[in-house]
């Protein structure tokens, strides 16, 4: 019985390096590696289209928010009267109020946000 015992222990403790990566250290760890820059992401679906304007779903639709992000975000409040916005790359805008029909708008960029090339 105590052989068996020791058998289950000793396959046990190997299961268990060998889910663990056989000794790697943990994320986080000083000696471990770092992380990537980038996510991967699979999904059961296809994506249509990845055009904004073309999105034939929700889903697509959220695919585009993911890897086109916005200059200002809508806010939810659009039943209490106009819609409202947060800033996304702009961390400010202005319309003129005194020439309506005046084309200029200035929008400002947010810090550290990087212009497409």
């Amino acid at each position: 019985m105590r052989r068996w015992s020791a058998l289950i222990g000793l396959v046990f403790a190997a299961a268990l390096l060998a889910w663990r990566g056989a000794g790697k250290p943990l994320p986080g760890h000083p000696r471990a590696a770092p992380v990537a820059s980038r996510l991967v992401i699979g999904v059961r679906a296809d994506v249509t289209s990845l055009n904004i304007y073309t999105a034939a779903s929700a889903f697509d639709q959220e695919i585009a928010d993911l890897l086109y992000p916005r200059l200002a975000y809508e806010e939810d409040d659009f039943q209490q009267g106009p819609p409202t916005f947060r800033p996304g790359l702009a961390s400010s805008w202005s319309f003129p109020t005194t020439a309506p029909d005046s084309p200029s708008t200035s929008i400002r960029g947010r810090h550290g946000a990087m212009a497409g090339r």
